[in-house]
Parts: C-alpha cells; structure tokens; sequence
C-alpha cells in the first residue's frame, strides 16, 4: 500500500489482516502468491501512463513533469535515500512502459545473477565468467505465464506504447545513451545544482545545420538533471553554454592556483611530488633480495622434508612439498618480473622542478593530452561547482590541497556563462 502496509486477502477475495509498516510479513510454505490490483489511484496513474505515450504521443519527461505538477507520487526505488520525495523521472516512467506485467503476463528469467549457472535453451548451463553479478537473457529463453493474474491495461494498449519505444530507439536523436568519461564535456560530474541538489549534465544537440567542412553542426551546454529527468515541478529550466563556461571555470582555477603558489603553496607541493615520484619509483633490489632469501629458505625446507620422508610418512611430505612448490613457482614469477625492471635512479630534484613547471602552465597543460586525462588533471583541484540559478552565481569548492588551511584565499562566486 502506499503508506507502506501490506494488505493480506484470501484466495476468496475478503481481506484477512493487515501488516504495519516495517513488520515482516510471514508466510507459510503452502501459501501461494500472486499479484492484485493496488490502490485505485494507483492503477489510474499507471493506465493514464500508457495513454498520455501511447495515444497523446507525450515524451518521457513531458509525463514525469505533468505527474510530478500534479503532485502524484512515484512508487519511488530500491534505494529510499535517493529520491526521498517520490518525484518521478524518466526512468520511472520508462520501466511502466516496458514492463509486460501490467497486461495480466509473469515473466521470468529475463536476468540472471546466479554464480555457476543460467537457463538458456531451456536446459542450465555454465555462465563463461564465474561472478555474482546481474546478466540479461536473450529475449527467447524468458519464460512466460500468461494470464497470471488481472491486467491494468489491455495488450493493444501495450503493444501500441511498445511500437513507439522501437521506433524511438532506432532514432539517435530520440534514443538517450549514457556516454560516460566519453563525453565532451569537461567539467561533467562536478556540477551541482543548489536548487533541486541534482547533477548538472552535459547536454549535446544537433542545430541542424552543417558547418563549412560538411560535418553537422551541433551545440553544447550544460543543464540541470533534475529538470531533464523530472521536470520544472523538481527545478527551473536554464542552461548554460559549454564553452564560456568553462573558460571562465578556468580562468577562476589558474587564478587560485596562482595565488596558492604566491603564498607558500610550492613548498607544501614539492613535498607532495617528491613523495609521490619516490613511492612510483623504488629501487626494485630491495624486494630481489628479500624474494632470494625466501627461496633459499623454501629449498632448505624442501631437502630437510626428502630427507625425513619414509613410507609412513610419504602423503603428508608429499602434501607439503607440493605446498612448498606452490610458494616457489610464485615467488620465482615474481623475481623474473622484478629483474626484467629498466630501474634507472632519476634526478628527484630536477622532476620535482619540471612538475610544478606544469602547474605553472595550467591551462596550456590543461590543453593537451585526451579528454579524459584533462579531466583528471582539473580534478586533483576542483572537488565541486554549486551552481545558484536563482542567485545567478555559483561556488567553487577546491580540494583540500588549494584550501584556506593552507594559506590561500577563499574562492569568489563566478556567474554563469
């Protein structure tokens, strides 16, 4: 139920008990279960779900906007701590529509997340990687009971809703994809929105135009997740344009770093890179060493176990001379990578100088290399970006190392692009 209780019927229909929120329901091994139909309202929702994609052709997020305007509660997800309010998003919407249980059908073996083994081709087989984790199946090893239990929509209304989805999902420009660290945006996942609380995305579009070269002309900006997913009932609409924004990101950053440097940050640096390049960079001799005095351990261990071994006790010297081969084959491995290591002694002072050459050329530094290295680079700096859309203004939080603690200033708000 909607207040978190759970209602327990007989077979017969008449309702038997109710159990309070948080009290485990108890059930025998005779019981049977099966679905019923939730609260009226409930069920309208998710009928008038079908009916605004499927006949009013309304989008994903037009849907979650006009239930979240209306004040209609999601059923929320497995994970209450995030989204405490029950707002619905795309996803939400989304899972109704795909989901064939709404049409009176049960179907199982859609994923499997057992260790050993799936159903495939009706009969278990081995899974190829042997981990507990959630793998989808192929379309036709799902095993279906139809007429399981009292559909909410009927089939034609599903099937025209799943027509749809296909032919949104041939069309790029209609189909969302997540791209990750790929993305062509610099500063994606450090924005925050003060507003709703959501993460600011990147948000690329195609204008429709093709530039001189005959490539297709597209525009980049960053926008609020939370109007994205949930609509204006969540947060207000705004953007804010790629590359503007993050120059001035940038200009912000290497004027902070600027000032760390001015004001006795370079010492506390130094020691930072000179630390870091002495534990990548140790003399590998050391740990041949050790390794070569615990194989010669192992062998005297060995000849001392031939030496004892008699008939009576051939199984346990054999049991531990196989253990004692173990140990040596591993350790042997490990002393033929080790002596394979090109270890050349570096000249500690002379890098440190050359590393904090590159922070004083930040942003041609942070010109070069791949995307993804760039990003890691403005993150050993940046921890958050709060971005204030009633205010206008935004606050950049840097890591700890750039922080008032150490003598810098405070970092001013910037406006958005």
């Amino acid at each position: 139920m909607p207040t978190g209780e759970k209602q327990v019927f007989s077979v017969e229909g008449p309702l038997i008990r109710t159990v309070p929120r948080g009290e485990r329901l108890s059930t025998a091994k005779s019981d049977r279960a099966r679905l019923v139909p939730s609260d009226p309202r409930r069920v309208q929702t998710v009928q008038r779900i079908f009916e605004m994609y499927a006949d009013l052709s309304m989008g994903l997020r037009s849907i979650a906007s006009k239930l979240n305007d209306e004040k209609i509660l999601s059923p929320g997800c497995s994970n209450p701590k995030a989204n405490r309010d029950f707002t619905w998003c795309l996803s939400s919407v989304r899972g109704i529509l795909q989901n064939p249980v709404y049409t009176g059908d049960l179907n199982w073996n859609k994923t499997t997340q057992a260790k050993f083994h799936r159903i495939a081709n009706g009969q278990a087989q081995k899974r190829e990687t042997v981990r507990r984790v959630i793998e989808k199946n192929a379309q036709h090893d799902w095993i279906t009971v139809p007429g399981a239990h009292e559909a909410l929509v009927s089939r034609t209304l599903f099937r025209r809703a799943s027509s749809r989805r296909s032919d949104e999902s041939r069309t790029k420009e209609n189909f969302r994809r997540g791209r990750g660290k790929d993305s062509p945006f610099l500063l994606t996942g450090l924005l925050i929105c003060k507003h709703c609380g959501f993460k600011i995305q990147g948000r690329s579009r195609n204008t429709g135009y093709q530039r001189v070269d005959g490539d297709e002309s597209h525009s980049y900006t960053y926008v609020c997740g939370g109007y994205r997913s949930k609509g204006r009932a969540v947060c207000t609409r705004y953007y804010l344009r790629r590359d503007p924004f993050e120059s001035c990101i940038l200009g912000r950053v290497e004027k902070r770093l600027q000032k760390y440097l001015a004001r006795g940050g370079m010492t506390l640096l130094r020691k930072f890179i000179a630390e870091e390049i002495t534990s990548k960079l140790q003399d590998p001799q050391e740990e041949i060493g050790r390794i070569r005095s615990e194989l010669a351990r192992l062998q005297v261990e060995a000849d001392r176990l031939l030496d004892v071994m008699t008939p009576a006790t051939a199984d346990f010297v054999g049991e531990r001379l196989g253990k004692v081969r173990v140990q040596r084959q591993a350790l042997e491995a490990r002393l033929g990578d080790l002596e394979r290591v090109d270890y050349r002694p570096i000249d500690l002072e002379a890098t440190t100088r050359e590393a904090l050459a590159y922070l004083g050329r930040f942003r041609a530094v942070l010109d070069t290399g791949t995307l993804e290295q760039r990003k890691e680079f403005l993150r050993g700096f940046v921890h958050e970006i709060a971005i204030d859309p009633d205010a206008g203004r935004g606050v950049i939080t840097f890591e700890r190392n750039t922080s008032r603690e150490d003598g810098a200033v405070p970092g001013p708000g910037l406006e958005p692009g």
